[in-house]
């Protein structure tokens, strides 16, 4: 466990792993001295995130849709969308932030292992809530995580490859349940994000420009 001081704001790292395959994973608890922290700079990647809020209170801003996630909640962040995050410095933030790569797992020619991320992306509000995450064993696979990456093997990624695969298992379970269920997540209409694909309509156009993004 180390500890590192940006600027005042104290985060105590508890575990931290980066792969040459695809895989990183960290638990950290951060203070802040000041009453409010700004939307830290937006990012995207190309691998998979789930982030697990173990304390504290932060809103997420992915594709210009809010989503304010309280403890034990879980984000669930498909590659290439820009996403920040806000955190209210009130209180210790403690989260555990899982990324894989596309690659990572095996493909099965009849099950999309990772249609639960396509399912967030496309019909879902990225939010796993509590009463649905700590009734499944995703809690303990996160923590199973950590675990791996505190070894010193060199089996870690093995390891690791092997309970993500059960992490997505576990997710395609919860989203069914909430898909089916009277009080899942509505994700909201976005007009700022349809005007703006409009203005970029006409302006490519106009210009004669295919390249839309």
């Amino acid at each position: 466990m180390s500890k590192i001081e940006y600027t005042g704001n104290m985060r105590s790292i508890q575990v931290e792993y980066l792969s040459k395959n695809g895989i990183r994973f960290h638990h950290s608890i951060s203070q802040y001295p000041n009453d409010t922290v700004d939307f830290q700079c937006a990012e995207s990647h190309y691998m998979f995130e789930l982030f697990l809020l173990l304390s504290g209170s932060v809103t997420y801003n992915i594709e210009g849709k809010f989503y304010e996630v309280h403890p034990m909640e879980m984000i669930i962040i498909p590659p290439n969308e820009l996403h920040s995050i806000k955190i209210d410095a009130s209180k210790p933030y403690e989260r555990m932030v899982l990324h894989f790569a596309p690659d990572l797992l095996p493909s099965f020619n009849d099950l999309d292992i990772l249609a639960p991320f396509n399912t967030a992306k496309n019909t879902f509000a990225h939010i796993i809530p509590r009463n649905f995450l700590e009734h499944s064993n995703l809690l303990n696979l996160m923590y199973k995580c950590k675990e791996h990456c505190k070894e010193k093997s060199k089996y870690i990624d093995l390891r690791l490859a092997r309970t993500i695969l059960q992490i997505v298992e576990s997710l395609n379970e919860i989203i069914s349940q909430l898909l089916s269920s009277d009080n899942q997540p509505v994700e909201p209409i976005n007009l700022k994000t349809i005007s703006a694909s409009c203005i970029q309509y006409v302006n490519a156009n106009l210009t004669g420009d295919t390249d839309l993004y």
